[in-house]
């Protein structure tokens, strides 16, 4: 983007800066300096910006053309809500579905957006991406366990995945030994995380009324399943690793300081987190 398309996208949202700013995540005067050419605007947050300019822009066209934006629509884009409960995603998709479905002026409206900017990307209508249309639909136990077995599937391939690259193309006569190690390690840790996840359905319905306390008891549960899983499964990984002795209780005892202490450690770095979200989004 060009300082100009900068400023035209800013006069376009019609919003001031400082709430322009807080929306796409930099600090005003890295907004300033976009305009004022000091700075080039990139990454997600001048993608963000652009995006932003564009669906305002034929949401004013579709006003102008008769299909203003419904009124039941408009107030629930605009309810706060914590993105982290999935129970309450669940249910606003599940509520925005059910009366864009039967809405003549949602309907309506749509078919002017599919008609005249048939590549755009709505939230009216498609409100939320195909995938997580997909992880809605899953049963709710299910979901713990898929999102810990994607969290460290994506921990461990990411970081390996230029070494394996460099390793297979240093080695191209071991390359399907080597990627099948690979695939294998990817796959413990997917085994691994969904472990935590199994453990975190079984206990956050039970603590979810413990307010703060549930919180951290929720964390520590996990973390206990992701140790177990650890400890059990580490002797697959390297052949040098003695299998764990649990009917050991100093074994034990490990494992309740550590999910102890990474419980605590992450939860309170969820929390922290979300606590900034939500003010950047108050």
């Amino acid at each position: 983007m060009r300082p100009i398309d900068v400023t035209n996208a800013i006069e376009q949202i019609g919003e001031s800066r400082a709430i322009i700013a807080v929306r796409i995540g930099v600090p005003v005067n890295t907004l300033k300096a976009w305009e004022n050419g000091l700075k080039n605007p990139r990454g997600r947050a001048a993608k963000a910006l652009a995006t932003w300019s564009a669906e305002v822009s034929r949401d004013r066209q579709a006003s102008e053309a008769g299909y203003p934006a419904c009124s039941w629509v408009e107030s629930w884009q605009n309810e706060k809500f914590d993105p982290g409960n999935f129970d309450v995603v669940e249910r606003r998709f599940k509520e925005l579905e059910n009366h864009v479905e039967a809405c003549v002026e949602c309907k309506d409206r749509k078919a002017y957006f599919e008609q005249h900017f048939p590549d755009a990307v709505k939230s009216e209508g498609r409100a939320f991406p195909f995938l997580f249309g997909i992880f809605l639909k899953m049963p709710k136990p299910l979901r713990p366990p898929i999102i810990g077995a994607a969290a460290l599937v994506a921990i461990v391939a990411i970081p390996s995945s230029l070494f394996v690259i460099i390793s297979i193309l240093s080695n191209l006569n071991q390359a399907f030994q080597i990627l099948g190690e690979w695939l294998w390690v990817v796959g413990m840790a997917a085994g691994f995380g969904a472990s935590g996840g199994v453990v975190y359905a079984f206990v956050r319905p039970a603590t979810r009324s413990l307010g703060v306390v549930g919180d951290y008891i929720t964390g520590i549960g996990s973390t206990f399943g992701y140790v177990v899983a650890l400890l059990w499964g580490m002797p697959y990984l390297d052949a040098t690793e003695e299998p764990t002795d649990f009917g050991d209780s100093s074994t034990w005892m490990l494992i309740a300081f550590m999910s102890v202490l990474f419980g605590i450690v992450v939860t309170a770095s969820v929390k922290r987190a979300k606590r900034k979200e939500q003010a950047r989004a108050a």
